[in-house]
Formats: C-alpha cells, structure tokens, sequence
C-alpha cells in the first residue's frame, strides 16, 4: 500500500469511532506527534468518500474539484494534527465500503487504544435493526461470543449505560466480558450495583462487588449464569485486585 499525503481540510472522522484515549495517552500522542512531524507521524487509513457536507455553499465549487476522505482508522492523530496547526498528514487509501470499513475501524482500536463498548454496542444494534447480518459483518473483528456480549448490554438500564461508560474512561480494565455479568442482573440491582461503580470500590475487584449481589437470589437462569462466571473463569480476574482480567 502506497502512503500518499493529504491536506488535513480533506479529511473527516467516521461516524462508528469506538476508540477511547485518556488525557493521559492523548498529551503523550501529542508530544510524539510534536517530536516526529508529519513527515514521521504513523500514517492514518483512511478511503474516498463524498465531498465534505460541513463545507459552505459558497465552497461547492471548490468541492467539485477536490476530493475527500474519511478515516478508518487515526482520528486522534488527525485530530491532534489539527491541534498543532499542520496542513498535511500521510495517509494510506483502502478501497472498502461501510461495513468494511466499521470492521476494520474496530480491529485498528483493539491494537491501539480501547474500545467503548456502550458505543460499539449501539452501532451493531442499529445494524441489526436494519437487517444486517452482525456475524457476517462483524466476523473479522469480533468472536461470536463477544457479539453475544455486546447484544446482552440491551439489557443494561439508562443509568447503567451511564456510570459504565464514565468507568470505562477512567478505568479500561473493565472488559466486555465483566459488563456482560452486570447484564444479567436485574434492573433493580443493577441499580444498586451502579451505586457502587460511583465510590472508590471501583478498583476493587469486580468479583468482590458481585458477590453480595450474587447472595440475594436473583432468578435462577440469572443466578447460574452469573455463578459459572464467577466460580469456574479463572481468567477473569487478575491476581492483583486493583487490575482485571483483559482477557
């Protein structure tokens, strides 16, 4: 694959971005974007798209005779390009439709990065409302367990789907898999459970907070899946309990 490079004012992000930087991991991108240029800079994957829409009427003219491009993977490089005022970036063209293009946005973030699961769950929900089928789309960046996963978040409530993604900002350690479990608690306790999420304890290990939880009897398909999770995946949580399992 060939690099080329492109004006900055070429570019637009996609609208299925799951990947999630902290402060943290976006100041050290951006001090090694500083100290490599753009000439250094890890190109951004990118593919031809229609001519960018945010543009003013007055500009139509100009867009006719240049094209655009939307990312597939390097948002927050392109993003922070912007930042640091550059004109160009280097870019690598793949020629892949939509639902390629999803699939390898979502390989490209499982390498670099972390996923918001909240969010990709909404994407591929809405795929499948319109018919897609998510096994086929999905195959190449997801297992079918982890589908599986995804589509038992439809059973998290509003207030969950909350907290859980500000926990997933601040703590990545939390895996798809550990918010599957709290999918299968009823709403009532999934409530209190939220509670929880909001105090310190939540770097305490997740088996620790689900426990109690586990003690009151939830219905019984409920209470067996959540007890084969928690007694028989060792996997699931790290030694250390103020780091889970990213398995």
């Amino acid at each position: 694959m060939t690099t080329q490079q492109l004006k900055l004012t070429q570019i637009k992000a996609n609208q299925w971005n799951c990947n999630y930087l902290g402060p943290k991991e976006t100041q050290a991108l951006k001090q090694h974007m500083q100290k490599d240029g753009p000439e250094k800079t890890l190109p951004l994957v990118v593919r031809k798209t229609q001519n960018n829409t945010n543009q003013n009427d007055e500009d139509n003219q100009q867009q006719q005779q240049e094209q655009y491009y939307e990312i597939v993977d390097g948002e927050h490089r392109w993003a922070i390009a912007r930042e640091l005022g550059w004109e160009t970036i280097n870019v690598i063209e793949r020629d892949v439709d939509d639902q390629q293009s999803k699939s390898l946005c979502i390989t490209y973030n499982r390498i670099r990065g972390r996923l918001n699961w909240i969010k990709l769950y909404d994407i591929i929900k809405k795929d499948q409302t319109t018919g897609i089928n998510i096994t086929q789309a999905y195959g190449d960046a997801l297992s079918d367990k982890e589908i599986e996963w995804l589509l038992a978040l439809d059973n998290l409530i509003p207030q969950a789907r909350t907290v859980l993604e500000e926990a997933l900002k601040k703590h990545p350690e939390y895996t798809l898999e550990q918010l599957y479990m709290l999918s299968l608690f009823p709403p009532t306790q999934q409530e209190s459970l939220m509670e929880k999420f909001k105090t310190p304890l939540i770097l305490q290990s997740l088996k620790q907070i689900l426990t109690p939880f586990l003690q009151q009897q939830p219905p019984p398909q409920q209470n067996t899946q959540l007890e084969k999770l928690l007694t028989s995946n060792k996997n699931l949580f790290a030694n250390n309990p103020h780091r889970l399992s990213k398995n």
